[in-house]
């Protein structure tokens, strides 16, 4: 399975922040990328790349796919989130601290 150009700088800027991260984007069917764990508290991380003002249709490689979609869904589990950039990182560990 493929994984988006940003995936690195993502869970760099994860590992950077202190939290302890799992890459799961090996997995395929939809899995996540990331599993992220800090603050007592677990998140499923799906890494895409970030929306170009240019983007005229929507790429899996900016959204969901299908299976992404339907493993989202069908989760029992937190909601998995979409993050797209360092700081959208940051602001999710913020939002994990809060959750405490």
């Amino acid at each position: 399975m493929s994984k988006d150009a940003n995936h690195e700088t993502i869970r760099r800027a994860f590992i950077q922040a202190g939290a302890d991260v799992v890459s799961l984007h090996t997995l395929g069917s939809g899995v996540p990328d990331l599993l992220i764990g800090f603050a007592g508290t677990e998140q499923l991380v799906e890494v895409k790349l970030p929306a170009r003002k240019t983007d005229i249709v929507k790429t899996p490689r900016t959204h969901l796919s299908r299976k992404q979609r339907q493993w989202h869904q069908s989760w029992k589990g937190n909601e998995p989130v979409v993050i797209r950039t360092p700081e959208e990182a940051e602001r999710l560990l913020d939002l994990m601290h809060e959750r405490k």
